[in-house]
């Protein structure tokens, strides 16, 4: 059976054109679907990354902020460390841990010290001529009272005022410091509050008896 086409020729090309162009348009929006998804997978890849650097950096930034604390506490030690092998070489009349323990008396809870620095008599570290005992000066170990005390400095951080007033009055009453002073003190703005800075000078008299009973009388009177 012979099939004879009765249709136009220029009818068959726009059908043939409009196959092709629904063909083409089919192919762009796979494309176009196959894109978006290319860049939404780079978008969230790209974001993933993102987040990985900044955990990362504020690792790094932690185990900087850590390193900084540990170089200043190791600083700290070692000025502590130095402190204590200068007041190692101390014997009696000082008792270290009498000096110490007055100063864990007197300062209050609300105050920290952060500085203490010590500055013994040039007889004290090396001791007097003659073959006296090692740490404690001529004079001292005859009975006399050595020429220079053991100067301390202390430094602190107080929230008022009124705390450092507090504080200083607290370490002159104590009998085995004398020549209390404050130094300087100043006002440090912080984030949310402030503080005050302050530095208490005090002398620790080598002979002890003399300055305790030099305080006992003036508190009789």
């Amino acid at each position: 059976m012979r099939i004879v086409n009765l249709l136009p020729e220029s009818y068959v090309r726009r059908i043939a054109r409009r196959r092709a162009l629904g063909r083409t348009v089919g192919i762009g929006l796979l494309l176009f679907g196959i894109s978006a998804s290319c860049f939404t997978a780079s978008h969230l890849a790209a974001a993933e990354v993102h987040r990985q650097v900044l955990a990362e950096q504020r690792r790094l930034d932690q185990e900087q902020e850590q390193g900084r604390d540990l170089a200043r506490l190791t600083a700290q030690h070692g000025d502590f460390r130095a402190s204590e092998d200068l007041l190692a070489e101390l014997e009696e009349p000082v008792p270290i841990v009498a000096v110490l323990a007055a100063l864990a008396r007197a300062v209050p809870d609300e105050v920290v010290l952060n500085r203490m620095v010590l500055d013994a008599p040039h007889e004290l570290r090396v001791g007097g001529d003659g073959g006296g005992a090692r740490g404690v000066p001529a004079g001292a170990a005859s009975g006399k009272a050595t020429g220079r005390p053991l100067k301390i400095e202390l430094g602190g951080l107080a929230h008022t005022d009124r705390e450092v007033v507090t504080c200083l009055s607290r370490i002159a009453e104590q009998p085995l410091f004398a020549n209390v002073k404050l130094g300087k003190s100043r006002h440090i703005q912080e984030s949310r509050s402030s503080r005050v800075a302050f530095q208490i000078t005090l002398d620790v008299p080598v002979n002890r008896e003399l300055i305790v009973a030099g305080k006992d009388g003036a508190h009789g009177n």
